[in-house]
């Protein structure tokens, strides 16, 4: 493959490395230190010494360039010890370890997408609506070598092909969302199509492991898919933000459960759901 040529010295990973105090913080975290009040005392520490400056750091052997000042998950993943969301993954690798396809809707930076790549899934699309962390994540993929891996699009998923409004919140930007404005938010007009249609476009028949986090939307995004969808094609494994069902208009999780699906794992913030026996 052709190396990419690179003018600006701060397109290269490592440019904004942790320094001076950020830097003994990070030590502090790779020894073993970023659990609990020490955790939260960190992420204090980091907004009021970085500001609002990334931060390149190898993230368990992927390389990241992070901006925990407005984005809970980039700062969690600097300041935790702990691997994020470590049993989602463990639970992940074992479908697609060997290869397969991984969908990502509402892949933020590309935490999840990311991790497919390096667990083995040979192909991802990484679906993110809010072009500020859709831009971060795009940053995330060529420092890690995965573009012909990971395929990005910048659209929302729905039930039918729409333009809306997304509230972007700028404390946190993955908590952006169609449904619900925040305080400290602005709004942009993103495209919506059904998944069907994405996947259609894609040559994909069928995904093998799907994640889905998309702020309380989750149910207007997959019914119209799985309503009109051969149980044959049903995804081997669905990961789902459950924390939002107030905002469902119908009980998404319900129907998989009732249509074919088990739970498999359940965690604070997902549940996993398989077709598998």
């Amino acid at each position: 493959m052709a190396e990419i040529k690179l003018k600006n010295p701060k397109e290269y990973f490592g440019y904004y490395s942790p320094a001076g105090t950020i830097k003994f913080i990070r030590l502090l975290i790779k020894v073993g230190l970023g659990f609990g009040s020490l955790k939260k005392l960190f992420a204090k520490l980091l907004i009021t010494i970085n500001k609002d400056n990334p931060l390149d750091v190898v993230y368990f052997n992927l390389k990241f360039r992070l901006y925990p000042h407005n984005n809970t998950i980039e700062s969690k993943m600097f300041v935790s010890s702990r691997l994020r969301e470590g049993k989602e993954l463990d639970v992940i690798s074992g479908f697609i370890k060997h290869g397969g396809i991984f969908l990502d809707i509402g892949a933020n930076v590309g935490y999840y997408s990311l991790m497919a790549a390096k667990l083995g899934a040979t192909k991802i699309l990484g679906i993110e609506p809010n072009p500020i962390v859709l831009d971060r994540f795009k940053t995330n993929i060529r420092f890690n070598g995965f573009e012909k891996k990971i395929k990005t699009f910048q659209i929302g998923i729905g039930p039918k092909k729409d333009t809306m409004n997304l509230q972007l919140s700028h404390t946190d930007m993955g908590s952006s969302s169609i449904l619900n404005a925040k305080s400290n938010s602005s709004k942009i007009k993103i495209k919506i199509i059904p998944l069907s249609e994405l996947l259609k476009k894609e040559g994909v028949k069928r995904v093998d492991v799907l994640k889905i986090d998309i702020e309380g939307y989750e149910d207007r995004a997959l019914f119209p898919y799985f309503e009109n969808l051969d149980k044959k094609y049903y995804p081997r494994l669905i990961l789902m933000e459950d924390s939002s069902q107030t905002d469902w208009e119908r009980n998404i999780l319900q129907w998989l459960l009732c249509n074919g699906y088990r739970i498999l794992a359940r965690t604070r913030g997902n549940i996993l759901i398989t077709t598998d026996k």
